[in-house]
Order: structure tokens, then C-alpha cells, then sequence
């Protein structure tokens, strides 16, 4: 009961990001075609794969507005009292179990993009270590600003699952990276 209350809840959670900032993201993505053509024609390192760069690049734009507008641009300033900073870990977990692992998941889930894309169009993130930099960079910058404005909460957890998210996502791209070199191995024989 409680595992299919925490999933629904996290998927619920999920398709009310797309279907409440489904239509910005469209305007972001058609704001964005130009100049994404024209990075792709000029700064693509296979030229004969323009349609591919693009669309890492329109996904890449795409994430970064809907991980923002979670994180930062759908709140007001101010609007979180932010006396201190909640550096210990499962705070919430002895009075909110459920919600302390919704939260959890939905810091995790936020992340696995980052992880999974940034590899893709930067050999530099292709270092095993990038994967974890990259979370932690990000959910550090967003925590901080959230601290600092009202914005949110800056929440050890938060640092904690993003990191994590954004170490998986990077797995995963080594992982369907060597699904498909080793398809393309077997398509050559």
C-alpha cells in the first residue's frame, strides 16, 4: 500500500511538470530551434550527424527549463524562511516517511537527464568522475540560490540525490553506449 501510494504520487508528480510547463517548454524549444541549428552547423565535432547534435542540444535546453522551473522559477522570493541550512540527512523520515521518500526519488529522477546527456555532447563528461561533478555542481548552485533568495530550502538530501541521480544517468549512458558499440560490432561482421 504504501510503495503504490510513493510510485503514483512521483508519477502524478511527474506528468503535472510536463502537462503545467509542457506549453513553456514548447515555446523554449521553438525559441531555441535557430540558434541550435546554428551551434550545431559550426561547433559539431561529426558534421555528418547535424540531426543528432541537434536534438542532444533541444534535449539538453529542454531539461535545463524544466529542471529550473522546478527548482527555482516557479516559486516566489522570500518564499521559504531560510534561518538555517538542513545539513542532516532523513530529517524528515521519522515524522514523514512517505513524503521523505517521495522526495528522495523526485531529487533522484531530477538529475538522471544531467547524467545521461552531458556525456553525449561533451567527451570531457565521458570521465567517470564527470558524472558525479556535474549532479553535484548543479544541485549545489540550485540549493545555493534557493537558500539565498527564498527560493527553496538548501537540503543536504537534496545534494545527496542529486549526485546519486546524476551518477546513474551517466551509467546508463556507459551502458547503452556499449549496447550499441557492441551492436555496431556485430552489424560489421
Amino acid at each position: 500500500m504504501v510503495n503504490t501510494y510513493i510510485f503514483t504520487t512521483i508519477i502524478s508528480d511527474l506528468l503535472a511538470v510536463v502537462v503545467n510547463y509542457g506549453a513553456g517548454a514548447a515555446m523554449v524549444g521553438a525559441a531555441a530551434v535557430p540558434g541550435l541549428l546554428k551551434i550545431c552547423k559550426t561547433k559539431t565535432e561529426d558534421k555528418d550527424n547535424l540531426s543528432g547534435r541537434f536534438l542532444w542540444l533541444l534535449a539538453l535546453t529542454l531539461y535545463a527549463y524544466f529542471a529550473l522551473t522546478l527548482t527555482l522559477f516557479n516559486r516566489n522570493f522570500g518564499q521559504f524562511d531560510n534561518s538555517e541550512m538542513d545539513l542532516t540527512f532523513f530529517q524528515m523520515s521519522v515524522l514523514f516517511p512517505q513524503l521523505t521518500l517521495i522526495h528522495l526519488a523526485e531529487n533522484f529522477i531530477l538529475t538522471l537527464p544531467l547524467g545521461f546527456l552531458l556525456p553525449q555532447g561533451f567527451k570531457t563528461f565521458r570521465k567517470p568522475y564527470f558524472g558525479a561533478v556535474s549532479g553535484f555542481v548543479m544541485s549545489l548552485v540550485i540549493e545555493t540560490i534557493q537558500y539565498f533568495t527564498g527560493l527553496g530550502n538548501f537540503e543536504l538530501d537534496d545534494i545527496i540525490m542529486n549526485t546519486l541521480g546524476a551518477i546513474v544517468g551517466y551509467l546508463f549512458f556507459i551502458y547503452i553506449s556499449k549496447w550499441i558499440g557492441n551492436d555496431k560490432k556485430q552489424r560489421v561482421k
